[in-house]
């Protein structure tokens, strides 16, 4: 009876714990403005939310506690530098506004959370998330021309830019149904190690935006931009062709696309390429447009239109 009663007292414990582990409440599904690891985010407060998973029942959130990180290695550490929410008691897990620090253009944020259930047990660290901030001022698209115009509004985010098409007629004022597809080619330096690389754009009708044959995706109202973080994509030494192509839908009417890529390196200037009358452009399109070894000779230089803002 001593034995048994020295073994129940070792076990118990054991099996006491291991069925609170089981039961305990963990946190996953990180969404930012109800999205999946966002780029280009203009909210300058994004709203955070978690989904609690718990095998128990009468699982509750009593508390949470929010850490945001400039890099990896801090959120990995534990050290919220962006903000640590500190234990807050609330059950809301969705919509929470981010609350550190101020968070300027192309900011890459890093974050995680954890909670506390009804009875005050603690879950472990979620897997962590990511968002990158979009570009929050007119001064940050300064050197960016344009590809087009449309509409009797203008954007501010795109300030201080100009607008090319393809050159023909006048296409600040009206411009016939058409698609077309620009290409630039950029090579990385050599030994220069990428830190960050954006690419943005928009167009009127619709904007679409390539890196090789990879699609990025597009937008079609020229008040908001596609912002593409493509960092981990670009490898110093190697030649990539990015394009763009341009839908334009309302004839007799404005049109065009615009964009811009920036890459920064570990050292040195910063690689900016604005549209401009650099890009080759073509009203049709041709096979193998995309590759690196597409002979664009018989492609024509983009017209440079005006200013963003110009009338109509």
């Amino acid at each position: 009876m001593l034995c048994l009663k020295k073994l129940l007292a070792g076990v118990l414990p054991w099996l006491f714990a291991a069925g609170m582990v089981l039961h305990a409440a963990s946190v996953g599904e990180l969404r930012c403005e109800d999205l999946h690891d966002p780029q280009g985010i203009d909210a300058r407060q994004p709203r955070l939310s978690w989904r609690l998973d718990a095998s128990g029942r009468d699982q509750a959130q009593t508390g949470y506690q929010i850490l945001v990180a400039s890099s990896p290695g801090k959120l990995a550490a534990n050290q919220g530098d962006l903000w640590d929410s500190g234990k807050v008691l609330s059950d809301q897990s969705i919509q929470l506004e981010y609350g550190g620090k101020p968070l300027a253009s192309r900011t890459r944020c890093f974050w995680k959370v954890r909670v506390w259930d009804q009875t005050g047990q603690v879950s472990g660290w979620s897997q962590p998330a990511q968002w990158t901030m979009g570009l929050l001022a007119p001064a940050d698209w300064d050197g960016a021309q344009w590809i087009g115009l449309e509409g009797l509004e203008v954007t501010n985010y795109l300030a201080n830019t100009s607008w090319i098409w393809f050159p023909s007629g006048q296409p600040d004022q009206s411009a016939a149904a058409a698609t077309n597809y620009f290409r630039r080619v950029v090579t990385i330096p050599i030994g220069r190690t990428v830190k960050s690389a954006q690419f943005q754009y928009t167009g009127d009708n619709e904007g679409r935006g390539w890196i090789g044959d990879f699609d990025l995706g597009a937008r079609n109202n020229f008040h908001t931009v596609k912002f593409n973080d493509l960092t981990t994509r670009l490898e110093p030494g190697r030649t990539y062709v990015f394009g763009l192509t341009g839908y334009h839908k309302s004839a007799g009417k404005p049109a065009g696309v615009v964009g811009r890529l920036e890459i920064e390196f570990a050292e040195g200037p910063p690689l900016i390429i604005p549209t401009n009358e650099q890009w080759k452009v073509s009203d049709h399109e041709v096979p193998g447009w995309l590759e690196t070894n597409f002979d664009d000779s018989s492609w024509l230089a983009a017209q440079k239109i005006g200013p963003v803002g110009i009338e109509p």
